[in-house]
């Protein structure tokens, strides 16, 4: 089995959201960029995929305001 390996430089504000899939022991992400651009990214470990997920995820939401409540 060949693997090809890509380097993929990405920047963390172009991520929109992330869609996560576990099958037996393996993950897969696929982040859905701003620009419709998807990207697919498949781990040996569902451990190794949440891990990267929230990194991308923290990473992503930098510098947002979080949603705020006014009480009218």
């Amino acid at each position: 089995i060949r693997s090809l390996f890509v380097f993929v430089q990405l920047l963390h504000s172009a991520v929109e959201h992330i869609e996560k899939k576990a099958t037996g022991q393996q993950g897969t992400l696929t982040l859905c960029c701003k620009n419709f651009d998807l990207i697919k990214l498949r781990f040996n470990s569902i451990e190794d995929t949440l891990n990267v997920a929230s990194s991308i995820d923290s990473l992503s939401t930098i510098g947002k305001k979080p949603f705020q409540v006014f009480n009218m």
